[in-house]
């Protein structure tokens, strides 16, 4: 191989690799902040486009559900739908934890709130709560 053709093939190589680190992750410094039921009350301080995961314990087969009721999504902007991993896969009826994720979208402050409850039960009270205060700045 030439000598011109090595040099070209090493520029190219260097090329590919800074363009794939770029756009491997996402915005470059964002965090992610992953929090469970202990950290109930608690206030988290994120930066626009951090990623905040909260995890909590459930059986949707029971018919309660987790439903997130309180989040100004001008500022935490809630991504897709929860997802449920079973703590027993295989067991019909085992329950598990089911997991949240949340964009920082934009500076501010919002308080997320979840509700642990059977939807259809209007006027119970829920079985559990969840609450966090969420500061963008």
């Amino acid at each position: 191989m030439s000598r011109k053709m090595s040099r070209r093939l090493h520029v190219l190589g260097v090329a590919l690799i800074v363009i794939l680190s770029m756009s491997a992750c996402g915005k470059p410094g964002a965090a992610l902040v992953t929090l469970c039921d202990t950290d109930r009350g608690r206030t988290v301080e994120l930066k626009p486009s951090d990623t905040l995961i909260v995890k909590l314990e459930g059986n949707p087969s029971t018919g309660f559900a987790w439903e997130v009721v309180s989040a100004d999504v001008a500022v935490l902007e809630q991504e897709g739908e929860f997802e449920f991993e079973a703590e027993k896969p295989g067991l019909p009826g085992s329950g598990g934890t089911l997991t949240f994720t949340f964009k920082a979208a934009s500076w501010g402050q919002t308080d997320l709130q979840l509700l642990y409850h059977r939807p259809w039960e209007e006027d119970s009270p829920p079985s559990q709560t969840f609450d966090l205060t969420v500061i963008v700045e």
